[in-house]
């Protein structure tokens, strides 16, 4: 719904331009584009480590099986999003804010993040760790995806909406194959529901819990 009320009185266009003029959190478009790049590849180690550290069978060779299947399924999930992300910027054709290309909608920076630190999450409910650790852990992965949305707008690659779209679907990417997938239900699953106007429609998206 978010990405949906940035479509109000060219909100999403005005919140862009601000972004590039004043760089308010990384000082210029540069330093936004490569703290984007820096931000995502956190992302994906912090994945990788939660699946090292995630509980697996007492016995090598189980827990070298559970360890392979933990990432198979991860590397599907991110093969996906990446898939998805590729379709919808050709279907929906929007030009960046920088006017470099038609490849704006959404951004494929925040969804990879963003099923990255899904993926992560779902994997640290698994540790034995109390409620406020887990929380801060959860508000630093997702300050990872919020920073590396925002680098992406400041940078002038994408508009704030186009960064929503893909948070949602990263979110919506890891949230499914890690329930469909993996056969374990998480200990609290999320359910979750999103929208996003595109130029030529909408895209609804929805995560199921069961």
């Amino acid at each position: 719904m978010a990405s949906a009320a940035f479509q109000i009185d060219r909100w999403d266009r005005r919140v862009s331009n601000w972004a590039r003029s004043h760089t308010p959190i990384f000082g210029s478009e540069q330093n936004a584009v490569d703290w984007s790049d820096r931000l995502r590849a956190v992302s994906g180690y912090a994945y990788y480590a939660s699946v090292l550290v995630t509980p697996s069978g007492n016995d090598p060779g189980e827990w070298m099986l559970d360890k392979l299947r933990g990432a198979a399924l991860g590397e599907a999930a991110i093969a996906a999003t990446d898939e998805e992300s590729a379709l919808l910027k050709s279907a929906a054709a929007r030009e960046r804010p920088n006017g470099q290309d038609t490849q704006s909608m959404p951004s494929s920076h925040t969804s990879r993040s963003a099923v990255l630190t899904e993926l992560a999450e779902r994997n640290l409910q698994w540790l034995p760790l109390s409620n406020t650790t887990e929380r801060v852990l959860d508000v630093g992965l997702d300050a990872l995806t919020y920073g590396t949305a925002w680098a992406r707008v400041e940078s002038g690659f994408h508009y704030p909406s186009d960064t929503l779209v893909g948070m949602s679907l990263g979110n919506f990417s890891g949230a499914f194959f890690n329930d469909a997938f993996l056969g374990l239900t998480s200990p609290s699953s999320r359910p979750g529901f999103s929208m996003a106007v595109l130029p030529r429609g909408a895209m609804l998206s929805m995560q199921l819990c069961y």
